[in-house]
């Protein structure tokens, strides 16, 4: 039955009406622009394209090998981030470097806010490490870089979500900065379900696009930075 209100999903009846158009049109270059599109919209609104527009440069923060002496926690997704970054802050007794100059409520900074929930959450302000200059991915890395190298820090975790990995890594790289992203591993069985398009899948996929896009912009823009 679950199946079958997948197929009746607006997103699903959208890509099946391009289907239908495909098969009665009769010019052969429209044909070849409906096939490429369909093609595109499927890719990017099924769980088979996030399989492949995903990033899976990351630790399992399950790892029995994974080294840590300090934890670099970048703004963004509150609630994800905080959970992984306390539980590598707890196991390996580490200091977290939290990172983030956006100022959003109550005139606080993203670093600040965390700041505010990680002692919440029992960590010794002794443990947290503010940076609070950044505005971007990129001046994630280069105010963190500074405090990672003023430590001597050498097995560095970077906490992101799993579509900011790679404009995050190469952020960090930009300053001779060996990061390793963690992240709490959640893999889902490829089912029918991975094949039919939805909106969620649609909403991910453009998510991963725009940080692929957004890492070359910074390729273009901090060029002749460094």
């Amino acid at each position: 039955m679950k199946n079958i209100l997948y197929l009746i999903m607006p997103l699903s009846l959208v890509f099946f009406i391009f289907i239908f158009i495909f098969i009665k049109c009769k010019k052969k270059e429209i044909k070849k622009l409906i096939f490429l599109f369909l093609i595109i919209i499927y890719l990017f609104s099924t769980e088979i394209g996030t399989k492949i527009l995903s990033n899976n440069n990351y630790t399992n923060i399950k790892d029995k090998s994974l080294l840590c002496d300090a934890v670099v926690i970048l703004g963004g997704n509150v609630i994800e981030r905080l959970f992984v970054s306390i539980l590598l802050q707890k196991r390996f007794n580490t200091e977290i470097i939290v990172s983030g100059g956006i100022v959003l409520s109550n005139n606080l900074t993203e670093a600040e806010i965390y700041y505010e929930y990680l002692l919440s959450f029992g960590v010794q302000s002794t443990k947290i490490i503010l940076e609070k200059n950044s505005r971007n991915t990129f001046e994630n890395a280069k105010y963190t870089s500074k405090i990672i190298k003023e430590n001597n820090y050498k097995n560095v975790c970077l906490v992101t979500s799993l579509s900011h990995i790679n404009r995050s890594l190469w952020s960090f790289n930009q300053f001779n900065i060996n990061i390793q992203p963690v992240f709490i591993e959640n893999k889902r069985s490829t089912n029918i379900k991975s094949f039919m398009p939805n909106s969620k899948a649609l909403y991910i996929n453009t998510v991963y696009l725009k940080e692929y896009i957004g890492q070359l912009y910074y390729k273009l823009k901090y060029k002749g930075e460094l």
